[in-house]
């Protein structure tokens, strides 16, 4: 399946997602693990692609997503695997990642995240609130998806603002955030 992400997301702190959680009437809640890949010379990232298979653990399933940026936007290429495995990816997928010089065998994982997400439908958006855990971090982040930026800013910022919540626009996605800490953690762990 492919389609075209587009998404704004600011960082809040855990009082202000706790208030807006227990606010909320109709969600859809669950919690995945965002395992993210790429190969040791990095040619996911060479190529402005990203590679994540997420483990949906309320219903075991994992869903492998590779995301293109585009000017606004990603382009996302997503497909249900029965497992955490890159090598078990269809052949579609390995028709692209080979185009573009990637080896699939050999992807490996550069970094995890937790999260707990809660969901809620407004003004013809998707608004998810994520809980965040990766490397002895947490963090709190608010998305919404719409179909234009400037749409999802507006209809996030305003939710936001009926709640007097003070944000910061995310400045690196939950990959990179995974990643750095990662690195980070490991560094402290060997010493």
């Amino acid at each position: 399946m492919e389609n075209i992400e587009i998404e704004y997301k600011v960082m809040i702190n855990k009082d202000d997602y706790y208030r807006i959680i227990s606010s909320l009437d109709e969600y859809k809640a669950f919690e995945q693990v965002n395992y993210y890949y790429d190969t040791l010379n990095n040619d996911l990232k060479k190529n402005n692609l990203s590679f994540r298979i997420r483990h949906i653990l309320n219903d075991n399933t994992y869903l492998m997503t590779i995301k293109e940026k585009l000017s606004e936007g990603r382009k996302e290429y997503e497909f249900y695997l029965k497992d955490n495995n890159p090598l078990n990816i269809n052949k579609e997928t390995k028709d692209f990642l080979s185009k573009r010089n990637i080896d699939y065998k050999e992807l490996h994982i550069i970094g995890e995240l937790k999260t707990l997400r809660y969901e809620i439908k407004m003004n013809n958006c998707l608004l998810c609130f994520d809980k965040n855990n990766y490397y002895n971090n947490e963090d709190y982040e608010v998305e919404c998806e719409a179909s234009s930026m400037l749409i999802a800013k507006k209809n996030l910022c305003e939710y936001l603002d009926n709640y007097h919540i003070k944000y910061t626009q995310s400045q690196k996605s939950k990959q990179k955030r995974a990643i750095e800490n990662k690195i980070w953690y490991n560094k402290s762990t060997s010493q």
